[in-house]
């Protein structure tokens, strides 16, 4: 009976023995587990923040490039606005040349036949 009571004895600590190492692999699969979740949301966390940068840093190109479009085309204009005024200003300055032209020649057809005036009524003399 000794025999028997030793081997129960034996199979009792060989089951409490297997009962802890199969507690203490749960143990550690599950702490593997956490371990493996918890770095998969790191990384996805930081995936996220990355992406998240290169839309921020997207945007604020096309913000400036659209603001450079826009200064672009300001300055566009202000040149097309300066070409038209001196275009403005050339054809101002070539009709007063034109007028001074014509009211010079008119003055000297004027002058011409008042002279032509005066010479014939100075050779008559009222009485």
């Amino acid at each position: 009976m000794t025999i028997e009571r030793n081997q129960n004895q034996e199979k009792k600590k060989v089951g409490v023995i297997l009962d802890k190492l199969n507690y203490q692999e749960k143990r550690i699969k599950n702490k593997r587990e956490t371990i493996e979740k918890e770095l998969m949301f790191k990384h996805e966390k930081e995936f996220i923040k990355r992406k998240n940068k290169e839309i921020v840093l997207e945007r604020l190109s096309n913000i400036q490039e659209y603001n450079n479009e826009l200064n672009k085309r300001k300055i566009e204009d202000k040149i097309i606005r300066a070409e038209e005024i001196k275009s403005q200003k050339m054809m101002i300055s070539m009709k007063k040349k034109k007028m001074a032209e014509d009211i010079s020649k008119q003055k000297n057809e004027i002058l011409n036949k008042f002279e032509k005036l005066v010479k014939k009524n100075t050779g008559v003399t009222v009485s």
